[in-house]
Formats: C-alpha cells, structure tokens, sequence
C-alpha cells in the first residue's frame, strides 16, 4: 500500500471516529476548523513531517515536527484553557466589590476597539468595560457616584480616527449611560506606564483615596504586581475571565485560532513576570 493510500485511509478512519462517537456536527465542525487557514497549516505541517520521515530527511522532519508540536500544543484548546485558568486562579472565589468599598475605578485598556468609521466598541475583552459600568450603576443605585478612569494609549495609529483605548473606553462608558462627569483618563501605552501614571494621579488625591484595578482576570496578576512596585494600594476587581468549562470539541484535537489566542496571551504574561514588567 502507497504511502497515499494509507494517508488517505487514516483519515478516513479520523473522520468516521469522530461521526460515530460525536455526531454529524462534530464531523461538520471538524471539515471546517481543518478549511480554515490555521488547520490548513497544521495538515501541511502533517505531511511535510510524514514525508520527511519516509525518505529520512531527519533534521528537515525534526524541524517540521517541531513545529507541528509547538502548533499542536499553543492551539489546543484544553492546553490554552489551563493556561488562562492558571493566571486567573487568585480571583475566581474573589468576593465582588461592592459599592462603598473603593472611590475610584481605574479601567485599563485593551477591552475596545474603532471601527473603519472612528465609532468605539467593546472587543475581545469588552466584559472589563462593562463590568466598570455594572460598577457605577449598582453604586448609583444606593446613592454613590464613583469616579471611572480609563487607561491606554495608542503609540502606533494609520489613521487619525483611530482612537487611544481612554477614548475607545470613555466612548463606550457614556453609550452605556454613564455620565460624562464620572469619567477621566490616563495616559500609558502598556500597563507599566499607566500605573505610572496611576502614581502621578493618586499623588494628587485626598489622603486614603481608595482605587480599584479592574481588567481582565488573566492580566490581573501583572497590573496588581506593577502598581505594588509603583506603591499603589489597590483592590483587584476581575473581570473577562477566559477559563471555561472544557467540553468535547475539534480544538481538543485540530489547533484553532481562538485557542492559539488565548496561550500567546498568557504566555505574553508569563514572560513579562520574567522581566519584571
């Protein structure tokens, strides 16, 4: 039998397998991640390992199949989930703030984006922005007026619509209904500089002003860890938490975007523990 013949027939037998123990949708699900241009890379990375093996190019398929483990790995979807569950461990029997406990919420950037018309919206990581409004308007409700600032700036921009994630934020905010009034912002192109700036602002506040860090929960060991080195009493307040429940699904197997995402984001994490930033 042709090295072909029994290519094609492994994966005819994958996508029986799959029929018979998940259903119709599963093997639908499947055809699709493997169309998309990522699977398309990994079935490459397949073969050029297989074929590499066959006729004994040793370090060209060591090298493919490096590669194909480090995509495999990163795209998984069980290994991204751990991944984020490990960052946002600390927070997830963290009791909610409540109104009262904190005067200020300090919203860092990263949950907006701007549209090709110069209109704001919530991102990837929306939830930190909405959770800041669920903050004001359950404070507004038994009388509190707490003040938001939103954090980021963008040093890069094609296009002078293109907003800083403060603006993107504040934008958003008011839309929600929160007043204008409520809302300042900082400046800082990644978290260690807006913590600086953090600094800068508390510096100018009565004694005993309390502040609340809210962003998403995977990034919340490293904004906590910054403002401590800056001196900064806080109170972590998490939101967009991305550790989920596993359930049987084609990431399990074939890498997907989403999954590759979320493991560059927390290793981005982990290596700026490393340098201390």
């Amino acid at each position: 039998m042709s090295h072909t013949a029994i290519f094609t027939a492994l994966t005819a037998l994958a996508f029986a397998l799959t029929g018979a123990l998940f259903g119709k949708t599963m093997v639908e699900k499947l055809i699709t991640e493997l169309l998309m241009p990522l699977g398309v890379v990994w079935l490459l990375l397949i073969a050029v390992t297989y074929a590499a093996l066959v006729v004994r190019q040793r370090m060209l398929g060591l090298l493919a199949m490096t590669c194909l483990l480090l995509l495999t790995g990163a795209g998984n979807a069980w290994v991204a989930n751990t991944l984020m569950q490990s960052l946002e461990q600390p927070y997830l029997e963290q009791a909610p703030v409540k109104p009262g406990d904190i005067d200020t919420v300090v919203l860092l950037g990263g949950g907006t984006g701007t549209d090709s018309k110069g209109r704001s919206h919530l991102g990837r990581s929306g939830d930190r922005v909405a959770a800041a409004a669920r903050f004001y308007f359950a404070a507004a409700k038994v009388g509190l007026s707490p003040q938001i600032i939103c954090t980021g700036k963008q040093v890069y921009r094609s296009n002078p619509a293109d907003l800083d994630p403060r603006e993107e934020s504040k934008n958003c905010l008011m839309a929600l209904g929160v007043p204008e009034e409520n809302l300042t912002t900082l400046s800082g192109a990644n978290t260690y500089q807006e913590m600086q700036h953090l600094r800068e602002w508390i510096d100018q506040q009565p004694r005993n002003h309390r502040v609340g860090i809210l962003t998403s929960a995977w990034h919340l060991p490293r904004a906590m860890r910054l403002a401590k080195t800056r001196g900064i009493e806080a109170t972590p307040m998490p939101g967009d938490f991305r550790a989920t429940y596993i359930a049987p699904s084609v990431g399990m197997v074939v890498p997907t975007a989403a999954s590759l995402e979320a493991s560059t984001s927390a290793v981005k994490e982990y290596l700026a523990r490393l340098v201390k930033r």
